[in-house]
């Protein structure tokens, strides 16, 4: 009926045109092809039929529709627009875009001026500012009909960029802030998108603005704003970033202590971006900040797991920052235990540095009350190591801290070895021979603290052992 009654009564039924639209648009989402279908060819006729004289009722339905959270409804509505567009503007949609590059365009000045007249100017730049957001959207199909349509009607990009700038700015920044992952990430794209296609003369109007996004009371809008920073940085040259960083470096250290985690981890991924463009200078400007705002009261937790954020991101570069700070005197075992929790291998690397220092924390922590807490934290450092080097490494060292003369060494490394023989998940078979034969030796210790340990310990080992044994036909 949609398709053929505009065609019966003809003007008498442009009063129900901003009414039917809409319904129209949803029956584009529909999961049957033949609705699917049966709608376009309805919504194709209305644009057709209607295109001068209804303008005002069309628009705002379509330009609401290529911002749908459905991918066929913006697929359809940038299909539709596309038609209205060919129809005022006398062009054919119909012609091939298909060219080297995105930008080559097929427009003239003459179908610029006759959408400007039919529309107004900012009815067209917000219609072109939405058609270049779909441009990156998150769909393929909308991708390649967005940007067949801006081929078609567009005949400058950069010249047309300039002019809807403020339009497709503010456009931009709604979808940082929403909610809605998809739209952040449409923006982000854009941004960086722009910054290519114009060149690093706008950052000095992007960069405050997205700084002021962070003081924003929506959580979504300061993530997004950190999605966006870490699209331009990727789009843009290092000497730019090099411009700019004294004015990223505050804004990305206000986000990486952000009380919201989704946030942090946002900003976790600007670092990395900060960092592959400026190298250690990122290290330089972020990490002691962040270090500092451990000890703080309201903002420690916050800065701790930002710190485990950007370690899950650039932990090779992190980490053997991180550690000297961590361990100098008192060394900070709650953030080691924290952070070695998403190091990785790279934690391995470093337990040369790190074993020395637990062990001297619990010899000083030996009978004081915070002496539990310590060897937990000590013990969650170890059983983040499940790499192969990196268990080796952790058994060789606290077997040697369990053969030396002295007991305030023997404890610890006993208690720390017992625990881990306990609790790790990494792979021990390898490792099951040398155990026995040092737990034994260990049995004869006159401290009572290191027998209670290793017979603690040795039950471990023997469930190992027993697995191994069980593989040999006739042993079981």
């Amino acid at each position: 009926m949609f398709i053929y009654m505009p065609s019966v009564f003809e003007n008498e039924f442009i009063p129900y045109i901003g009414q039917i639209i809409n319904p129209i648009l949803k029956a584009l989402a529909d999961e049957n092809e033949f609705v699917r279908e049966t709608a376009l060819r309805a919504g194709q006729r209305i644009v057709t039929g209607f295109a001068d004289t209804a303008i005002l009722l069309l628009l705002p339905q379509l330009r609401q529709g290529i911002f749908d959270e459905n991918w066929r409804i913006r697929y359809s509505s940038v299909q539709l627009l596309g038609d209205l567009l060919y129809k005022i503007s006398g062009v054919s949609g119909k012609m091939s875009t298909e060219s080297a590059g995105d930008d080559d365009n097929f427009g003239t000045e003459n179908s610029q001026t006759l959408i400007i007249q039919k529309l107004g100017q900012e009815r067209r730049n917000q219609i072109l500012a939405g058609l270049y957001m779909g441009r990156s959207d998150v769909a393929l199909m909308v991708r390649q009909s967005a940007l067949h349509v801006w081929k078609v009607i567009v005949a400058n990009t950069p010249k047309t960029l300039r002019e809807i700038l403020p339009t497709l700015f503010s456009l931009i920044l709604s979808f940082l802030a929403s909610g809605s992952h998809d739209k952040r990430q449409v923006a982000a794209r854009t941004l960086g998108d722009l910054v290519r296609k114009l060149g690093e003369k706008i950052l000095p109007e992007i960069i405050p603005i997205l700084e002021a996004g962070l003081e924003s009371p929506k959580p979504e809008e300061r993530q997004g704003v950190c999605i966006g920073l870490s699209e331009i940085m990727s789009a843009t040259s290092r000497e730019m970033v090099l411009a700019f960083v004294e004015n990223l470096v505050p804004t990305l250290r206000r986000a990486l202590c952000d009380p919201i985690v989704g946030v942090r981890i946002a900003a976790a991924q600007t670092f990395g971006s900060l960092h592959s463009t400026v190298g250690s200078r990122a290290l330089d400007e972020i990490l002691p900040f962040m270090l500092r705002k451990l000890s703080d009261e309201e903002e420690g937790a916050y800065a701790l797991d930002g710190l485990g954020q950007v370690l899950q991101i650039k932990s090779k570069a992190v980490m053997p920052y991180l550690i000297p700070q961590l361990i100098a005197p008192p060394a900070n075992t709650k953030a080691l235990a924290i952070l070695s929790s998403v190091a990785g291998e790279a934690l391995s690397r470093q337990l040369p540095k790190i074993f020395p220092v637990l062990i001297s924390t619990l010899k000083e922590a030996h009978g004081g009350p915070r002496f539990d807490e310590e060897l937990a934290n000590c013990e969650n450092v170890l059983l983040s190591v499940e790499d192969e080097l990196g268990v080796r490494l952790v058994i060789e060292d606290l077997l040697d801290c369990c053969k030396q003369v002295s007991k305030g060494n023997r404890k610890p490394g006993i208690l720390l070895l017992s625990s881990f023989l306990a609790k790790t998940k990494a792979e021990l078979k390898p490792h099951v021979g040398t155990l026995i034969r040092a737990l034994i030796l260990l049995m004869t210790d006159t401290d009572e603290v290191v027998i209670n340990a290793t017979a603690d310990a040795i039950p471990s080992v023997l469930k190992v052992s027993q697995v191994i044994l069980c593989t040999e036909p006739g042993l079981c």
